[in-house]
């Protein structure tokens, strides 16, 4: 079954701009998704550029079911699996089959 695929529970934050009491820009959380049944998966990307330097990038993907309410999750969204906190970088529904979602981060450091 696909749901022993998913091995890891993660929290979906949306993300709401304010300002604070001294009119700075304040960055505030709100829960999307409490427990998102989910699978994490990074990888190594290593490149060659046209000088002969070799550059490695790390890039993560979150894999989940294609639900209505994951389908909310959006850019910007802030997601925290295992002790690692993420920012979505895009979402993609392979097929546009509503089997699963394969969602691209960045991790926040």
């Amino acid at each position: 079954m696909i749901q022993d695929f998913y091995n890891s529970s993660a929290l979906v934050e949306s993300i709401s701009r304010g300002t604070t009491g001294m009119g700075g820009p304040q960055k505030t959380y709100t829960t999307r998704i409490a427990a998102l049944k989910c699978r994490l998966s990074n990888k190594r990307i290593s490149e060659t550029d046209e000088f002969g330097r070799m550059t490695v990038r790390e890039c993560w993907r979150l894999y989940c079911d294609a639900t209505s309410t994951n389908k909310a999750i959006e850019a910007n969204d802030r997601i925290t699996v295992e002790g690692k906190v993420f920012e979505v970088d895009g979402s993609e529904n392979p097929g546009f089959l509503d089997h699963h979602l394969e969602i691209d981060l960045k991790e926040v450091r």
